[in-house]
């Protein structure tokens, strides 16, 4: 066996310029090569996977946090209205009901004030306003819609002379 002799080496792929890149080099330089290279290369890729899930985390973080914080409080809105009895309260409150964004309302009929809690993401006062005049009734200056008014019960219309049903 010689120390020194040389030996045709094929490296791995990913470590030769070409596929057709032969080395030739002695038998101890080759092993220091081998070792210095896989090591270089671990490290160096091990280096980049740290990096990257670090940023992972990073961006992570940033977006739970962005999340957390763009999460508006529900908003309160009075809104003074043509209702009269108490048909005219569970019509206007089960409208709001079904209205997109609207998380409760509650009609005073002494004040003739409905109190209406809203998600201001999804829906806004004046969408709440159209709802109620679409329902028949006024809401503050706006006039209730005409069709809307025609389809209420007698009783609830701003002109009766009917009794109501409280």
């Amino acid at each position: 066996m010689r120390k020194h002799g040389c030996r045709l080496i094929l490296y791995p792929d990913w470590l030769q310029t070409s596929r057709d890149t032969v080395i030739f080099t002695d038998e101890s330089s080759k092993r220091k090569k081998w070792r210095n290279d896989l090591k270089t290369l671990f490290v160096y890729h091990l280096i980049n996977i740290m990096r990257m899930l670090k940023s992972l985390v990073f961006s992570c973080c940033l977006l739970l946090s962005g999340l957390v914080w763009a999460k508006d409080e529900p908003k309160t809105v009075k809104i003074k209205t043509s209702a009269i009895c108490g048909m005219c309260k569970a019509r206007i409150e089960k409208n709001l009901a079904f209205s997109k964004g609207v998380k409760e309302s509650n009609l005073d009929l002494k004040d003739k004030v409905v109190t209406v809690t809203y998600d201001p993401k999804k829906t806004n006062e004046e969408q709440i306003k159209e709802t109620i005049t679409k329902t028949g009734y006024d809401a503050d200056t706006v006039p209730a819609d005409a069709k809307g008014y025609e389809k209420l019960p007698a009783c609830c219309k701003k002109d009766s002379k009917m009794s109501h049903h409280e």
